[in-house]
């Protein structure tokens, strides 16, 4: 898993330079799946595994949706993933029909657990500030949930 958040080079080619130190699961030789967020916002690159379970996921949520939401999601979302092979310099080939979300030369990589996002440095810096006015507004409904999570309030004893 992969947590934080990290420039990376887009090259000509448009391939993704993962750092080795955020590289988790992306090694080379790894097989990894390129998907578009289904808003187009950013792409989502997961391992074999974790896009596995993610298909699992999204095709049991989809019998809860109208048939041409069903259908858009499993079609439209898992339908146009994309796998790809981690190079020997941890670059992951972005396909080209997804060049528009991600077009370099930078970009943000952000661990979010079992996915890295893909982000293209300007949509990122541009929907920051909205993504915390977001997470302000909702701090009421997240804080309570974050702290169940959490096994500890402060790391520093005094702070407690």
């Amino acid at each position: 898993m992969v947590f934080g958040s990290v420039l990376a080079p887009i090259d000509r080619q448009g391939r993704v330079k993962v750092p080795l130190g955020f590289s988790g699961e992306v090694l080379p030789g790894a097989a990894v799946f390129v998907t578009a967020d289904p808003r187009r916002r950013f792409l989502e690159v997961r391992s074999r595994a974790a896009f596995a379970a993610l298909a699992v996921r999204v095709r049991a949520a989809a019998g809860g949706f109208a048939p041409e939401v069903a259908e858009a999601l499993v079609t439209g979302y898992l339908g146009n993933a994309h796998e790809a092979v981690v190079d020997d310099a941890l670059r992951i080939q972005l396909p080209g029909r997804f060049r528009d979300v991600a077009p370099g030369p930078e970009a943000v990589l952000v661990g979010v657990g079992e996915a890295v996002l893909v982000w293209d440095r300007p949509a990122f810096e541009a929907g920051k500030a909205e993504r915390l006015r977001a997470l302000a507004e909702a701090a009421a409904q997240v804080d309570p949930v974050l702290m169940d999570l959490v096994p500890y309030r402060a790391v520093d004893p005094r702070l407690a």
